[in-house]
């Protein structure tokens, strides 16, 4: 069992990690038309592509923490709703079954008192190296996580992949 100094270290540590992503999202949302893209190419409505860049994103951060201890921060319902979501917000954990074909049900509430029910079905578990879940309310994703040990430090692997490409207020693809 962890102390609780250390757990609120790392939800600390995976918190910034998670913002980096949300940062991520943030930029793309607003500067799309300014960023250079291989993706703007113009393709063909008739023809189907394999091209899923258009709905992926992806981040690496490397923490202060062994992965055993991120692993408890991400599976666990104490730890993970002090984290999760974008800031100024605060979850609810509803069942979080983690296992294959288990749900993860939570409501994310907003700062502004909206809340926003979440849904997602665990894919797979390998303990203490990979999570993937499909988030089955919308936006629909599916997010694999993976966590590599590098010394007394982890190498948190986040990819997102979107059922659909995300439309920007502007009607853009992001």
């Amino acid at each position: 069992m962890r102390s609780q100094a250390a757990a609120a270290q790392i939800i600390g540590m995976v918190g910034t990690g998670m913002g980096i992503l949300r940062s991520q999202t943030e930029f793309l949302e607003t500067n799309l038309d300014t960023v250079p893209s291989k993706n703007k190419k113009m393709k063909s409505k008739n023809v189907k592509s394999s091209d899923t860049s258009d709905r992926e994103l992806s981040t690496t951060r490397v923490l202060n923490a062994p992965r055993e201890l991120l692993w408890e921060v991400w599976t666990k319902p104490e730890y993970i709703k002090n984290w999760w979501g974008p800031n100024g917000f605060t979850n609810t954990i509803d069942t979080m079954d983690v296992q294959p074909g288990g749900t993860w049900q939570f409501v994310m509430h907003g700062p502004d008192g909206t809340d926003y029910k979440n849904k997602s079905i665990y894919k797979e578990i390998l303990k203490p190296e990979r999570i993937v879940f499909d988030h089955v309310t919308g936006p629909k994703f599916q997010a694999t996580i993976t966590f590599e040990e590098q010394g007394r430090k982890a190498l948190l692997s986040w990819h997102m992949l979107l059922v659909q490409p995300r439309i920007s207020a502007a009607g853009k693809n992001i």
